[in-house]
């Protein structure tokens, strides 16, 4: 439980693993759940940062 609230709480999986003594690709296969929940806001943070859509974004 701890580790998956580490993961909703935003943490990188690499950090979570760390901690959790893990390696990130136990992480990746065991909690995938809780670190696909985040595809949108992820998605969101790409597309701002390479200037993609949005507010303020540059047109193609």
């Amino acid at each position: 439980m701890c580790i998956t609230n580490w993961l909703r709480a935003g943490l990188p999986v690499a950090e979570v693993a760390h901690r959790a003594g893990n390696s990130p690709e136990v992480i990746h296969r065991r909690c995938a759940g809780c670190i696909d929940d985040t595809e949108e806001e992820n998605n969101k943070k790409i597309e701002q940062t390479m200037g993609w859509g949005g507010e303020g974004a540059p047109e193609a």
